[in-house]
């Protein structure tokens, strides 16, 4: 699942304007992390999202464009207990 916000990249909050990647659970978003941490890419996270079950990282592509990878969980309870 790809989720596209719309917005100026250079000028808006990391919220409103990036693109994000669903992935299937906690385990491959530890992937994701680790893969990006070894090409020597900053990351942000995880975060877990108040009020409703996700988990994220955040990094930014060469360009600069914000990006997110995500897994999403049943509820905010499960991701409090990680």
């Amino acid at each position: 699942m790809i989720s596209l916000f719309h917005g100026d990249p250079t000028s808006s909050t990391p919220r409103l304007v990036h693109y994000a990647f669903n992935c299937r659970s906690m385990d491959e978003l530890d992937t994701w992390k680790a893969h990006l941490e070894r090409k020597g890419v900053a990351i942000r996270g995880p975060t877990a999202h108040p009020g409703f079950g996700a988990v994220s990282i955040y990094f930014e592509d060469p360009w600069g464009y914000r990006l997110e990878i995500t897994n999403w969980l049943p509820d905010f309870d499960t991701v409090r207990k990680l």
